[in-house]
């Protein structure tokens, strides 16, 4: 075989192979995440917060996504795996009583305790092996008051984070990570202008819960 033909040949196999390998969602893809979706929303608008003692929600934000996921850094359409959609709610709660500003981070891990203890109950599939499976699967840590963890309700999975936020940061990264092909279904708004306006002027107890409603693995 010629230097030139083993080229074509070459070239005309790495192009069967990107074909193969495409990160664009194919129609059953797109098919089944909008299928999908009206159940999503509806799971994540059902899905409840407690009453944070010394907190009152100061605004809201509500967003749904699909993209494709890849396996690493690539960023490109040979590393696709699949595909999947998120619905998202963002919660950010202003201390109710200004005046104690300066007890804030204790009033935030309060409030964060609450919700560990809400969903005390509910079994988390997302432990790693070392972590004991009595361990709360919404973890909260003091100082910096924060907290994380995900949670399996009704075969969903549904991952929840609180922080502390000025408004300004408020919006940043409410959606997961996807490299290529994000298709934002719908969006309520930034919560930004809003905090922004609030009188008190301070941090915002965000809490966001995010609610994986559909998901394809790849196997090419």
């Amino acid at each position: 075989m010629t230097g030139r033909r083993a080229l074509v040949v070459g070239v005309l196999a790495l192009t069967g192979l990107l074909a193969g390998c495409s990160g664009t969602p194919s129609e059953s893809e797109l098919q089944g995440a909008a299928d999908a979706r009206p159940a999503g929303l509806a799971a994540l608008e059902a899905f409840p917060l407690p009453e944070l003692t010394g907190w009152t929600v100061a605004a809201e934000r509500t967003i749904d996504a699909c993209g494709s996921n890849t396996n690493d850094q690539m960023f490109d359409e040979t590393h696709i795996e699949g595909y999947s959609c998120v619905a998202v709610r963002r919660t950010a709660y202003e201390l109710t009583d200004a005046d104690d500003a300066g007890t804030r981070d204790a009033a935030a891990f309060s409030a964060l305790m609450q919700i560990q203890t809400a969903f005390a109950d509910l079994p988390s599939a997302f432990h790693p092996d070392d972590v004991p499976p009595e361990s709360p699967a919404f973890a909260v840590n003091a100082s910096p008051p924060n907290a994380g963890g995900a949670l399996l309700v009704d075969g969903r999975r549904v991952q929840m984070t609180g922080y502390l936020q000025a408004a300004e940061v408020a919006d940043y990264d409410i959606l997961p990570i996807w490299h290529i092909n994000e298709r934002v279904g719908s969006d309520s708004g930034e919560m930004r202008d809003a905090l922004m306006a609030r009188a008190d002027g301070g941090e915002f107890l965000v809490i966001t819960t995010t609610l994986s409603y559909f998901s394809v693995q790849r196997d090419d």
